[in-house]
């Protein structure tokens, strides 16, 4: 398989457990993850959000939220896909150390 479609294979998992988290998009760039997530009442309300609330208590070192438009979460020291996905399946399993 050519690299573009292995890193295809790798970003989908990290996709699908991002949109399950309300994020909107996700980007890994210089070692860091940033989430874009759906910001609305509803949203700032839910299950999702807390359960990143709720990662981000628990890794104040890595966890930054960003009110910059459009608002952001910087998750610092992500260095590839794989560690990307176990920090966002953390989050969505409610995992916190």
């Amino acid at each position: 398989i050519p690299q573009v479609g292995e890193d295809l294979l790798r970003v989908m998992p990290i996709k699908w457990t991002a949109q399950r988290l309300g994020i909107e998009k996700v980007t890994l760039k210089q070692g860091n993850m940033v989430l874009y997530p759906t910001i609305n009442q509803n949203y700032i309300q839910s299950t999702a959000f807390g359960k990143i609330v709720t990662y981000a208590s628990w890794h104040p070192r890595n966890c930054v939220f960003r009110d910059t438009t459009p608002q952001s979460i910087l998750i610092k020291n992500v260095k590839s896909f794989e560690s990307a996905l176990q920090i966002l399946t953390e989050m969505e399993e409610g995992k916190t150390k």
